[in-house]
């Protein structure tokens, strides 16, 4: 990857000890240090670190002045800007003005004259980031092994965050699972000094609906702004890669990708013993109704060495939301690229969260978010298959709280608004610390969907244009003619080119049997039922014998391990798994990512 970090302290450490730190580290277990490219920039209260890949394809950027100030980066801003010019900037206007930067994106600033270091990240926290004090000095990395390694501190797991982890499928604002460790806010700025850290959101998701929004000029403006994010992204190298599903998310990047970018498009089968699925015929489609390059493959049965997947994210999420991401790795390795474009979190924001017109009606705004806030904490009721029964005793009070705090801080008209906020700011994709791209050391990714621009403009919709992403699918009908003959792979079916409705007016009591049968059956009488799950077959993730016998192996050496899990509840889940039935995929990925970062991560 490329790693930036750095800490503040009243005693530095020696240049030359940092030096040999960063030359040692290996982001991947085992990994030579030859091919590597890293600055350490020395200042009279720390450090700041720069280290990747001569090949990296969006390099890091740093600069440092005579007066001692210092700036690095991490990702891309758009326009791309020179470390130099915006080091420059910082200190003739302030570090506030980082703050008007766009992209995705983490910059550290470190300013001499008043010896604070400031950080500053993207609005939707697409990067990486990490800090940890220890006394008077505080350590901050975009890789959480590395982080450890800087603080000579040894990893110790956090019981509440491993609880959100198996319950929301990762922590809740700045919390993570490592002890003492927490991690970079969307929109945050934070200034650190050895006396103190500050932290501010300079900016927040919010909708503001416009119930006067025209759907044809609306769909014209939000299809433009994004294509215009996408050229952006697409123009930060000369070849990249395409993850096409034959879903709207990708579609939608496929349809407006700039037609002289030197971009081909691939495919997973991901069904065993099959050649072809309807996410493959319908990404074949697409790409023939675009005259673009499309690769399919077939799944790999494995995706790469586990160890390999928890150093590149510290473990920070269930195993198996992890893993996939190295299959298309190696694609994107096997195509002669490093940068993959792809759908992101796009039907995030296009309401995918909303699950019933319910959430449309201003009235029921809290009844809703209270049914929301439940569905949330629903998982928590696996905990039993591998926790402790005291750490759930002594955990699920904070978990439950932190859980309703995420939702109370989310503001909007309608249920449908805060629910999809929500989705995005708390849960969305492009999270911190979801996807081995943010932290390889040999590719990255870009995601459209993030663009200033577009989102601001999405966020105009109202309540009504959320349900069942109704404006979404009619932008991408009107706005890419060529694939309105390809069936959505989800359903099977062709999008309508229907236009979003209003929700209309309801008098006092008065149901939402109509609206919702406006929408066609399927969300006539939807109603959430309580039914008992019968345990799956394990996915591919789960039947490698050889990552089950690991973890068995971990839970019953690793004394810090048995201070969270019960070695008992965890055989029992192992052996339903190997068995051909896992009652919870979402808590044997946890306890995976547990077992193996708290053995690879202790030992660094």
């Amino acid at each position: 990857m490329a790693l930036i970090a750095g800490y503040v302290a009243g005693r530095p450490q020696s240049t030359a000890a940092i030096r040999e730190r960063v030359r040692t580290f290996a982001i991947l277990p085992g990994e030579p240090a030859t091919g590597f490219e890293q600055v350490v920039i020395a200042m009279p209260f720390g450090h700041l670190i720069v280290k990747h890949k001569a090949t990296y394809p969006i390099k890091p950027r740093a600069a440092c002045d005579a007066a001692g100030n210092a700036l690095v980066t991490l990702g891309f801003m758009l326009p791309v800007q020179d470390a130099g010019a915006l080091l420059l900037r910082s200190t003739r206007r302030g570090a506030g003005s980082l703050e008007e930067c766009e992209g995705e994106f983490v910059v550290v600033y470190a300013d001499a004259a008043t010896r604070t270091v400031h950080i500053v990240n993207d609005r939707f926290s697409s990067r990486p980031f990490y800090t940890l004090r220890r006394g008077d000095a505080t350590y901050f990395s975009s890789n959480l092994a590395f982080l450890l390694s800087l603080a000579e501190t040894s990893h110790r797991p956090d019981a509440i965050g491993w609880l959100e982890a198996s319950t929301a499928g990762h922590t809740l604002g700045t919390r993570t699972t490592v002890e003492g460790v927490e991690r970079l806010r969307p929109a945050t700025h934070l200034t650190v000094t050895c006396e103190k850290v500050g932290e501010r959101q300079y900016w927040r998701l919010a909708h503001r609906p416009d119930p006067g929004l025209d759907a044809v000029a609306h769909s014209a403006a939000v299809f433009q702004a994004f294509r215009q994010g996408l050229e952006q992204r697409a123009r930060l190298v000369a070849r990249g890669v395409l993850a096409l599903s034959g879903g709207l998310d990708s579609r939608l990047v496929a349809g407006a990708m700039p037609p002289d970018a030197d971009y081909s498009a691939f495919t997973f089968v991901d069904v065993a013993g099959v050649e072809s699925t309807p996410q493959t015929r319908a990404a074949s489609a697409v790409c023939a109704a675009l005259e673009l390059r499309h690769h399919i493959e077939p799944i790999p049965p494995r995706f790469a060495q586990p160890a390999e997947v928890i150093a590149l994210t510290g473990g920070m999420r269930p195993y198996q939301h992890m893993a996939i991401v190295m299959a298309y790795i190696d694609e994107i390795r096997r195509q002669g690229a490093a940068v993959l474009l792809g759908g992101g979190p796009g039907d995030v924001l296009a309401g995918s969260y909303v699950p019933s017109p319910a959430d449309l009606d201003p009235a029921r705004v809290d009844e809703r978010i209270a049914a929301a806030v439940r569905r949330c904490l629903e998982p928590s009721g696996y905990w039993n298959l591998v926790f402790r029964a005291d750490v759930i005793d002594s955990t699920r009070r904070s978990v439950q709280d932190a859980i309703a705090e995420s939702f109370a801080s989310i503001d909007g008209l309608t249920a449908a608004h805060r629910i999809t906020a929500w989705a995005m700011v708390y849960r969305q994709p492009a999270f911190t610390f979801t996807s081995v791209l943010h932290t390889h050391p040999e590719v990255t990714e870009a995601t459209a969907h993030l663009d200033y621009r577009y989102t601001d403009l999405m966020l105009q919709l109202p309540a009504s244009w959320l349900y069942q992403k109704a404006f979404y699918a009619y932008m991408i009908y009107t706005e890419l003619p060529r694939l309105r003959h390809i069936p959505y792979a989800n359903t099977g079916a062709l999008l309508s080119g229907r236009p979003p409705r209003e929700m209309p007016r309801q008098r006092p009591g008065q149901q939402m049997w109509q609206f919702a049968q406006s929408f066609g059956s399927r969300a006539v009488g939807r109603v959430r039922r309580s039914i008992a799950r019968r345990p799956a077959p394990p996915s591919l993730y789960f039947r490698d014998e050889a990552l089950l016998d690991q973890v068995t192996e971990y839970v019953h050496s690793i004394p810090m391990l048995r201070e969270i899990v019960d070695v008992p509840r965890c055989d029992r889940l192992i052996a339903k798994t190997r068995a051909g039935e896992c009652p919870s995929e979402e808590l044997l990925g946890c306890l995976t990512s547990l077992s193996l970062s708290v053995a690879l991560l202790s030992s660094r």
